[in-house]
């Protein structure tokens, strides 16, 4: 007996059993395509015969009748393997390629999330520490002078930061329970019209609060109008989820004003069958079809016919009865639609803005704020109500957002029993009231003194507040104050202020707070050119961010230090010590102040 034979026996035997134990042990392997399993069946079957081909060389019958039929069996097995394989291997080369991609494109799809996932909550963190820095200087402010005359304003900066951070917290929440599918709707009877009133009363404050009077003609007509209509048809009373009701008006709202700078925002609220909003989709469907026939090159004249009476249907509403379900007398279909004049949506997006965090980029977050879930929300909550949510857009003109809540018909006894609870958590989606802190104890600062427009320190951010308070705590030190919005605007005032101009020069810029994330140019990029100037005035970055893999960009373009927001009154009094008094000793007087 040959040992060689023996161990290439044993080698061949193994093989088949292996292929048979993992059958066995992962039954997912069954659903794989019938042509692979005979393939597997033939090369087990091949593999097997020579073994047994081997294990009769072992037994000393290599010449015998058996071993002839084995081995004749054997190159008809491998004959037969060897055709099968050769039609498939395209096909196992080509599913082998696709699965390879389809996982190049899942492990790129899990990194873009992740990628997603890590700037939303970088912009998150940044958004929240932003108004917390607001409402830290102002306490601090207010528990200095109690009796200022100024309290009644900073109590109002306090209670817009801790309402947008409310905001926040909230869509953060929402979004989360909304894709877990924890979110359940608490259902009671409750006004309808007085929720649609709290929406539009929203609405307009933010219109005025963002964009204000119309400056250029002096006209004093707003930049953006609004209108709101309620038709007469729509119910007083209804049974629903009143809080989620006025944040999908809220929301959609919301992002209309957000993306229009000049023009109209449209809001009405009207009632439709319970059968048209379960046809939308199927009217969206024939739009899509008849256009498809339409732009079909060389249409048959039948076809073109029949797709522009699909499309004259479809746009006009009269779709086929018979489609329909019985009506169901219990149930309204709210149409909430607001149209606005907005920057509109290319149609290569339209796909996309419903889905969480779809600003992708912190640029988007920055220019226009939010958080980005407003509409993902809006369409989760739709969903759950058995409703829908659509849109039509146009870049340049402005787009329609149509959203349909399917509500109940509130009972006849709804108006003795309203439930004062729901109201009130429906009006805390519009307001918040502030809360009183807790004493805090006054702090020590050096003040400076310098002649009145010798000397200023320019304030650079995109926050009107942060400026605004920034400001406050620096000409409490003495110090007087420039603004700037943007790096392009922070190198103009400097580029002024070196400069002379005839006899006049604007005041010596000695300190310069720089933010760095900020629309039209950052403060990494102004820093940079500034230094490419010639300016060394000492320039502290100043960031909410919550990581620091800017801070390297930061020092390298130029930045003298580096500070994160809030940063506390006494924190900024010692940094404007440091470095005013490097290039002006003399002007710092150490009066302290308990």
């Amino acid at each position: 007996m040959r040992t060689d034979d023996l161990i290439i026996t044993i080698a061949y035997f193994s093989i088949p059993i292996q292929i048979l134990v993992s059958l066995y042990r992962y039954p997912r392997l069954h659903c794989m395509p019938w042509t692979i399993l005979v393939l597997v069946v033939f090369f087990a079957l091949f593999v097997f015969l020579c073994g047994a081909g081997h294990i009769l060389r072992c037994l000393n019958m290599g010449e015998t009748r058996a071993f002839i039929v084995v081995n004749a069996i054997t190159a008809i097995v491998s004959l037969s393997t060897a055709l099968y394989l050769l039609p498939i291997t395209p096909f196992l080369m080509s599913s082998l390629d696709h699965n390879i991609q389809e996982l190049v494109k899942l492990n790129e799809e899990t990194e873009d999330s992740k990628r997603k996932l890590m700037t939303f909550m970088a912009f998150l963190c940044h958004e929240i520490r932003n108004p917390l820095f607001i409402i830290t200087s102002t306490i601090s402010f207010l528990e200095e002078n109690p009796d200022d005359v100024e309290a009644l304003g900073s109590m109002s900066l306090i209670k817009q930061s801790a309402d947008l951070m409310l905001r926040l917290v909230n869509d953060v929440l929402d979004i989360s329970r909304l894709e877990s599918g924890k979110l359940e709707l608490e259902k009671h009877d409750f006004d309808l019209h007085q929720t649609i009133e709290g929406a539009t009363t929203s609405a307009r404050a933010h219109i005025r609060e963002r964009h204000g009077k119309n400056k250029e003609d002096g006209s004093g007509e707003p930049v953006v109008r609004f209108r709101s209509h309620v038709d007469p048809e729509v119910p007083r009373l209804v049974h629903g989820d009143q809080v989620r009701v006025l944040q999908v008006c809220l929301n959609l709202l919301s992002n209309a004003v957000k993306f229009t700078e000049r023009g109209f925002i449209d809001f009405r609220v009207s009632v439709c069958d319970y059968e048209d909003s379960l046809l939308n989709d199927h009217i969206s469907d024939c739009l899509t079809t008849a256009m498809d026939f339409v732009m079909r090159s060389a249409p048959s004249e039948d076809a073109t016919d029949d797709a522009t009476l699909l499309l004259d249907e479809a746009e006009s509403g009269k779709i086929d009865k018979s489609r329909r379900s019985h009506s169901n007398p219990d149930l309204t279909v709210l149409k909430i639609r607001v149209e606005d004049t907005g920057c509109g949506i290319p149609a290569e997006q339209t796909s996309r803005i419903f889905r969480p965090y779809c600003m992708a980029k912190l640029s988007e977050f920055r220019q226009y704020g939010g958080t980005g879930l407003g509409l993902a929300i809006v369409s989760k909550l739709a969903t759950i109500m058995n409703g829908s949510v659509t849109v039509r857009s146009s870049v340049g003109i402005g787009s329609v957002f149509e959203a349909y809540l399917v509500v109940e018909r509130a009972s006849l006894s709804a108006s003795f029993s309203m439930n004062d609870n729901h109201i009130e958590s429906s009006q805390n989606l519009i307001r918040v009231a502030p809360k009183r802190s807790a004493s805090l104890p006054r702090m020590t600062i050096t003040k400076f003194d310098f002649p009145t427009g010798e000397a200023v320190v320019l304030v650079v951010d995109d926050n009107s507040m942060n400026r605004k308070l920034l400001t406050r705590m620096l000409k409490s030190f003495g110090l007087e104050c420039q603004e700037a919005c943007n790096g392009q605007e922070a190198i103009d005032v400097m580029l002024r202020s070196r400069n002379k101009t005839g006899d006049k020069r604007d005041p010596q810029i000695v300190f310069v707070l720089m933010d760095l994330s900020m629309p039209v140019m950052g403060g990494c990029e102004a820093t940079r050119l500034i230094r490419q100037y010639g300016m060394e005035v000492p320039i502290m970055a100043l960031t909410a961010a919550a990581i620091e893999e800017g801070r390297e960009g930061a020092m390298a373009a130029g930045v003298t230090d580096f500070g994160t927001k809030p940063i506390l009154r006494d924190e900024l009094n010692l940094k404007c010590v440091r470095f005013i008094s490097q290039t002006h000793p003399s002007n710092a007087k150490l009066e302290l102040l308990t």
